[in-house]
């Protein structure tokens, strides 16, 4: 287990770095999103240990996802400050910040190559951005609800993204052009996102951005080829916030749960990627877990705990 060390522990995202060897945890306010309720740090850890490398200060807000830079010694984060910032793992220094978002900028993820990062916020913006340059490239347009997820195909050239507009959307960055769109059961927005070859799984749930509570919340297989429905492998009572594929494919974990909601299912779940069938059940051993990030061995996996 890693320490708790943010001031008021509300980590809200984990990464794991590309040797395995290092943790980055963010970390927002414990209510109301508000820059006095919270510590709004990243904090960078030894895995092996459990300790502390460095605490990054820089976001003004709660930081709502961490990703590493395929180098492993840069990360890029983002905040309900509405920005992205781009961290020197070896000093914790700023080396740039990307401003263009004019509320929070909820997701995001970078691109296999770690040049682009591709991030959409609650104002309906989804910008395409040169990470290095600190530069927006180009303005993503179709999405008439909040974005909550978006994931790098691992061609480098498409991205997902899911909306609690009930769809999901297939764009080639470099023409910006919308590939394919990939509609929601009836009712349900787009939550976690996860990619493998041609497949996607996606969780359902509600279409409210901070009560995405449904009686039914699927998680759906998708033929990214095709844009049909291959099949739902299950449901659970909370929305899914995060899935993952192994590196065979085969199998996927998801992370559900809620703080507030008595009887909230708060587990880690792997599952078979093919038939849904519930492989093991991982109880929290707090009150709810949020993020997920799997070590590069495909073996063993981070949470957060609440």
């Amino acid at each position: 287990w890693l320490a708790e060390s943010h001031l008021i522990l509300c980590p809200t995202s984990i990464a794991i770095s590309p040797d395995g060897q290092l943790a980055l945890s963010g970390s927002g306010p414990s209510g109301p999103f508000s820059p006095s309720s919270g510590d709004n740090d990243l904090v960078l850890w030894d895995i092996a240990s459990g300790t502390i490398l460095r605490r990054m200060q820089g976001h003004r807000d709660a930081v709502f996802k961490v990703v590493f830079r395929p180098d492993g010694h840069s990360a890029v984060s983002s905040s309900a400050d509405a920005t992205l910032i781009l961290w020197n793992l070896e000093n914790g220094d700023i080396l740039s910040t990307l401003k263009g978002h004019t509320t929070f900028a909820y997701t995001f993820d970078i691109s296999p190559s770690g040049r682009r990062a591709f991030s959409a916020s609650f104002d309906l913006s989804v910008i395409l951005w040169d990470v290095e340059r600190a530069q927006e490239i180009r303005r993503f347009y179709g999405h008439s609800a909040p974005v909550t997820s978006v994931k790098f195909l691992s061609d480098g050239r498409r991205v997902l993204s899911g909306a609690i507009d009930k769809t999901m959307r297939l764009w080639d960055i470099y023409s910006a052009d919308e590939v394919r769109r990939l509609g929601a059961p009836p009712g349900l927005g787009m939550w976690a996102v996860a990619t493998h070859g041609h497949y996607a799984v996606t969780s359902a749930g509600g279409v409210a951005i901070f009560a995405p509570q449904s009686p039914v919340n699927p998680l759906l297989l998708w033929d990214l080829e095709s844009g049909k429905q291959v099949a739902q492998l299950g449901e659970q009572h909370n929305t899914i916030f995060e899935a993952v594929f192994l590196p065979d494919g085969q199998r996927l974990l998801t992370v559900s749960g809620d703080l507030f909601i008595p009887g909230a299912e708060n587990y880690m779940i792997l599952r078979d990627a093919t038939t849904g069938e519930e492989l093991h059940r991982y109880e929290s051993p707090g009150s709810a877990l949020s993020g997920l990030a799997l070590l590069p061995d495909g073996e063993h996996a981070a949470t957060i705990v609440f």
